[in-house]
């Protein structure tokens, strides 16, 4: 039986607990499974999956950025939803642990960071659309990411770089299943604020049986 520890790092499984808390799905009795849509409740909705989100094309933020990274092809996020009220916009990125500052993953970040500060461009233009980072990982590795979300921030911000304000979700086991926790719900866009001040479950399993 596959641990539990490793099934909630493989990507797979990742984006599919996010997709499930975007799409639901029916109870299963003969396995005790219970899927719950938790986001979809809170009114997001899937727009994207893996869709390109372009950085300014301004002299400015090339030159700034430049030194910082060689390289500005547009990133492409794992997720990007919408809410049915709230104008800024979850670009979600999962990954099976967490990483330092120094990281080659970093520049990726730096990259979805900055691109996701206004969608607008991607969006064909027009008013000002923010973004809000979320990085996804496993429970125990998300004080680090806030750490290295907060040095890459800092690194932006000493060259004037705009970047979109950035948050952390963990997937964590609970009593009764599979779910989500933010160690910092205040970081996260305003309708998952107060939903996120405890853990929530999306993958409910009478007995989980997984260690």
């Amino acid at each position: 039986m596959i641990g539990i520890g490793t099934l909630l790092r493989d990507p797979t499984f990742q984006i599919n607990l996010l997709l499930w808390s975007l799409m639901g799905a029916p109870h299963d009795p003969e396995f005790n499974i219970k899927l719950t849509p938790v986001l979809r409740n809170w009114g997001y909705t899937l727009y994207a999956i893996e869709k390109s989100v372009n950085p300014p094309k301004v002299f400015e933020f090339v030159d700034a950025i430049s030194p910082i990274i060689s390289n500005l092809d547009s990133p492409a996020p794992d997720l990007w939803l919408k809410h049915d009220e709230d104008v800024v916009e979850p670009i979600l990125e999962l990954k099976s642990r967490g990483f330092s500052p120094n990281s080659n993953k970093s520049i990726q970040m730096i990259k979805i960071m900055t691109a996701s500060a206004d969608l607008s461009e991607t969006l064909g233009g027009g008013n000002y659309r923010p973004g809000h980072v979320i990085m996804t990982t496993i429970a125990e590795d998300t004080e680090e990411m806030i750490s290295t979300f907060d040095a890459l921030k800092q690194k932006l911000q000493e060259r004037n770089i705009a970047s979109a304000p950035t948050a952390v979700m963990g997937l964590q086991k609970s009593e009764t299943g599979v779910g989500f926790m933010s160690p910092r719900p205040d970081q996260l866009p305003l309708p998952l604020k107060k939903k996120l001040v405890n853990p929530v479950t999306i993958l409910g399993i009478s007995d989980i049986g997984m260690k």
